[in-house]
């Protein structure tokens, strides 16, 4: 599993497209208008790491230093027994054990939001939705753009 650092880490990334014919679920979930609105700034979309073995990540970063980073996990990311609630089970707990984690509500089969000092600084979204494993991490975000984001991609899943 991915250490709160690790995902810090991953929302900060700024890595270089590897272009536009590769398949990346995660960054089906989210334009980058919307991106955009939430980080009142001009975003660039990275793709993290194109879908493999049914995981998949993207960021966007604002040049004022906001970023979004959405990793998804489906299907074949979930290897012998281990089941899609099995990988959102084991991210919550993460994050409990890291500070305060609270339960949401209307996203899906499950959800929570995790915050490291206060939204703005750096929250994420850990969502559970048919199958998927969402975990939205935000820098420069408020808690209402990252509930509407948590939202729009919850619901193209």
């Amino acid at each position: 599993m991915k250490s709160l650092t690790a995902l810090a880490a991953l929302a900060l990334a700024c890595l270089p497209a590897f272009g536009a014919e590769q398949v990346n679920p995660a960054c089906d979930l989210l334009t980058e208008n919307e991106a955009r609105a939430a980080l009142g700034a001009t975003a660039r979309e990275s793709i993290m790491n194109a879908e493999m073995t049914g995981s998949s990540d993207c960021s966007w970063v604002s040049e004022q230093g906001g970023s979004i980073a959405l990793s998804r996990a489906r299907g074949p990311a979930f290897q012998g027994d281990a089941m899609p609630a099995d990988g959102y089970r084991n991210w919550r707990e993460t994050f409990a054990a890291s500070g305060a984690v609270e339960d949401l509500a209307g996203l899906g089969d499950a959800a929570f939001l995790f915050v490291d000092g206060t939204v703005e600084t750096r929250a994420i979204v850990g969502i559970l939705r048919q199958g998927n494993v969402l975990l939205i991490g935000t820098q420069g975000v408020s808690r209402a753009a990252l509930m509407q984001l948590a939202e729009l991609a919850a619901g193209r899943v």
